[in-house]
């Protein structure tokens, strides 16, 4: 046992002895009780008590509460907010933790508030948020019954920590912990409950190693600014009211603290911390003994972002990148380069880093300057030998400044050339074209950069073979690398902005007139008064920058193809598509109309058999209602790997790339924002349902029946276990395939329930603040019921599955 656990345990035992005979000691006391480690007895006390020697002991209630349905056994803690005691529901003989907290004499609305926030902590079901089993008020007392976690606080596992080293197997474990409460608080942010004081004292680390949280529900019922400051995030230090961001933030400093043992941010007073929160960035100390260390790195600059909209987006994405680095899988996050960090400073310091504008120039003059007057010191000292060696040693110094500032802005260069990249979008033949923004301008500026890389890298080895970086030439080398990898990624950009840009100066040949007789037959079809669309006709000239493909030989309705994400397919002499690796995304137009949505079990008076009824049916899939619908133009095919990388440059689905199997892993804001680049979006959940059933009302598009779905669906127990390329299997009556199985496809909406759709838009299209958003489909890994037309599922917003794609929907503008 080392002197600090030692100290640690005595002054637990102490506080215990004390809490027994009824006495609570000031902070001082203790201090001066410990005085060789007065701060790590300062932070175990603060931990302990959440505000040390706030309440008295009430002895009053060590018996039972008013009415006896409580036993109290004994206390096991006290803090700011009131005393909680280890006590027996003798109802339901079970033990339960009872926190006893004391309101103020006016606390009516802090009472109320307390009880609303607590009743939606009692609907949460993540088995590491504890328990609200009962919410009483009492007087001036609100009684609140919880489950009994049996174990130690997670400050206890820190503190008891055997190993300090930091190994595979110590940040494995701590990732899995941090993931765990992490996901237990973004369960509590989806029923907008924010915890607001997360810190090791609130996670309790059961018998079995499952950490489980405490103390969600707990706002400020005294008027007092409730939380740690320890864990509070720079935007708390100025406005202390808790928020999800706030608890990101303090589940980052958990998971430093955990690593490191000690906080990112320390300092002797509580003005100096908020200051420390505010200014400085954390430090990462190089005990991390593992080729995890990277990954560490960024996701605890990820998390500990000053800025809020650069920080995880929410406590659900810290989880998902803290089980990528458990599986040693690609982080979202990145480990801040120097442009990054020097961006950051400038935020931080905005009148210091204008004074360093002119630095460039300022290092300029001053070696002028320099050179003048050692001139004047030649001619008065004539020792010419002695000043050119500082002439020499300025100029030098001089240069190297110079040369870190220009690959610095080279990588600024970078920076910008990224978000000039967005603007290149959508697709429109006037950004081919010669101009000051467009893609010729764009590619030119790319170019420059590019022209320097051959010398940039040659530097890089140069010091990397020397040696230099040891001494002074280690930021240096590490801008280099970074430009370097910067540089890469641009090369690749390059390439595919000049066969887009190809493709922009073509489209008007592309789309209008070579196939001017298949847009004749189009024109046809959609006003045909006997045809597809006589019920709600179609104004093709809508319809931008797609090549018309005809019509589908089964269903009738027209398809399009995009030129921009591949090559249009062509069809066959019975006039099916011909797919290739490399295809565009085909729509399908499918004519508006009012639509049937949902299904029901059978009852006496609806069988079976009926419309829209279904054994199977969930309670999330009622009441069957009615929506109308526009004309609009939906993927006949999920998108594939080749089209995003086309999107994106990149593909983050799993395994080797295979262009036409479904791209997967992408998070719902991820989709809506690369399908914005083409005027694009995800469907509507009332669309979705819609193209799926085809006209049909059974509970999947084939047939009452499971059996049906056999050729049409790629479900569990089929093979090859996994995805498979798209159009693999037949489709629909709309044309479209794989929406029964293969993988389960995004939906625009935000979780709902149909008991709310009165409030909705006639089109199905719901607003709602629900941070999960709607899915359908099933997908290969799961069970037939999950792929009838009616079943709904959820994600969210912010995490992309392996079984999770997309189908995109092209507005009818």
């Amino acid at each position: 046992m080392t002197a600090r656990q030692d100290v640690l345990d005595r002054l637990r035992g102490q506080v215990a002895k004390d809490r027994e005979a009824g006495r609570e000691r000031p902070l001082l006391e203790y201090l001066r009780a410990f005085p060789d480690h007065q701060s790590e007895v300062a932070r175990e006390l603060l931990d302990m008590t959440d505000g040390f020697a706030a309440e008295t002991h009430d002895p009053a209630f060590e018996t039972s509460d008013e009415d006896g349905r409580y036993r109290i056994i004994q206390e096991i803690g006290r803090g700011s907010q009131g005393v909680v005691w280890l006590a027996e529901d003798t109802r339901l003989s079970r033990r339960v933790a009872l926190k006893v907290i004391t309101l103020p004499p006016d606390a009516r609305t802090a009472s109320v508030r307390v009880r609303e926030n607590l009743e939606r902590v009692a609907a949460l079901e993540h088995p590491s948020v504890c328990r609200v089993y009962d919410v009483r008020r009492e007087d001036n007392r609100l009684h609140v019954a919880m489950a009994w976690v049996d174990g130690d606080t997670f400050r206890s596992h820190l503190n008891d920590r055997a190993d300090p080293s930091l190994g595979k197997e110590t940040i494995t474990t701590l990732a899995t912990t941090v993931a765990t409460v992490a996901e237990a608080v973004q369960s509590a942010h989806d029923a907008d409950v924010v915890h607001g004081d997360l810190k090791p004292a609130n996670v309790m680390i059961t018998s079995k190693g499952e950490p489980v949280v405490l103390d969600f529900g707990f706002p400020d019922v005294d008027g007092a600014v409730a939380g740690t400051p320890a864990y509070f995030s720079p935007e708390r230090t100025r406005d202390p009211t808790a928020d999800r961001m706030g608890d990101v933030w303090a589940l980052g400093v958990l998971f430093y603290e955990g690593l490191f043992g000690q906080r990112p941010f320390q300092a002797p007073t509580r003005a100096g911390l908020l200051q420390a929160i505010r200014t400085h960035e954390p430090d990462i100390p190089s005990s991390i003994n593992s080729p995890m260390s990277r990954d560490v790195t960024a996701v605890i600059q990820t998390a500990l972002e000053k800025n809020p909209h650069r920080r995880y987006p929410s406590a659900g994405a810290l989880a998902e990148d803290l089980r990528r680095l458990v599986n040693r899988r690609p982080l979202t996050a990145h480990r801040a380069g120097p442009a990054l960090r020097m961006r950051r400073w400038v935020e931080r310091n905005p009148a210091l880093a204008l004074s360093s504008l002119g630095l460039g120039a300022a290092l300029v003059i001053g070696l002028v300057t320099t050179l003048i007057a050692l001139n004047r010191t030649i001619e008065a000292r004539d020792d010419k030998e002695q000043a050119l060696e500082v002439i020499e040693s300025r100029r030098v110094a001089t240069g190297k400044a110079l040369g870190e500032l220009n690959l610095l802005a080279d990588l600024r260069r970078i920076q910008d050339l990224g978000a000039w990249a967005l603007r290149l979008w959508p697709p429109d033949p006037a950004l081919a074209t010669t101009g000051d923004t467009g893609m010729p301008a764009w590619l030119a500026s790319a170019s420059r950069l590019l022209d320097r890389r051959a010398h940039q890298d040659a530097e890089r080895k140069r010091i990397e073979a020397s040696g230099a970086a040891a001494g002074g030439g280690a930021d240096r080398l590490r801008i280099l690398r970074e430009l370097g990898a910067s540089l890469a990624t641009l090369s690749d950009d390059v390439r595919r902005v000049r066969a887009r840009c190809a493709v922009y100066a073509d489209l008007r040949a592309t789309c209008l007139e070579r196939p001017a007789s298949a847009w004749t037959v189009a024109h046809s079809i959609a006003s045909d008064a006997d045809g597809p669309y006589a019920r709600t006709p179609v104004d093709l000239g809508r319809i931008r920058w797609l090549v018309p493909l005809g019509p589908d030989p089964e269903s009738g309705l027209l398809e399009f193809a995009d030129p921009v994400t591949g090559r249009p397919p062509t069809r066959d002499a019975s006039g099916k598509l011909v797919l290739r690796d490399d295809f565009g995304v085909v729509f399908v137009l499918l004519p508006g109309g009012r639509s049937r949505m949902g299904a029901r079990p059978p009852t006496a008076t609806a069988l079976a058999d009926s419309p829209h009824v279904d054994p199977q049916a969930h309670g999330c899939e009622q009441p069957v209602h009615d929506v109308t619908l526009a004309p609009f133009l939906i993927a006949k095919y999920e998108l594939t790997q080749h089209q995003w990388r086309v999107l994106t440059g990149r593909s983050p689905s799993a395994g080797p790339p295979s262009d036409r199997h479904p791209v997967e892993r992408v998070s719902w804001v991820r989709a809506m924002a690369v399908l914005g680049r083409m005027t694009w979006t995800l469907p509507t959940e009332a669309q979705w349902e819609y193209a799926c059933r085809a006209g049909t009302d059974t509970p999947w598009s084939t047939g009452r029946t499971a059996a049906s779905l056999i050729g049409s669906a790629n479900l569990r127990g089929a093979d090859p276990g996994g995805p498979i390329p798209v159009g693999t299997l037949r489709p629909n009556r709309n044309g479209l395939h794989d929406l029964h199985g293969n993988i389960s496809e995004w939906c625009r909406d935000a979780w709902y329930l149909y008991a709310n759709v009165a409030h909705a838009p006639k089109d199905g299209g719901v607003t709602s603040k629900d941070s999960r958003r709607l899915t359908r489909g099933g997908c290969y890994n799961l069970a037939p019921f999950t792929a009838r037309s009616s079943h709904r599922g959820s994600t969210q917003s912010t995490i992309g599955l392996p079984e999770l794609g997309l189908r995109p929907v092209c507005p009818v503008r």
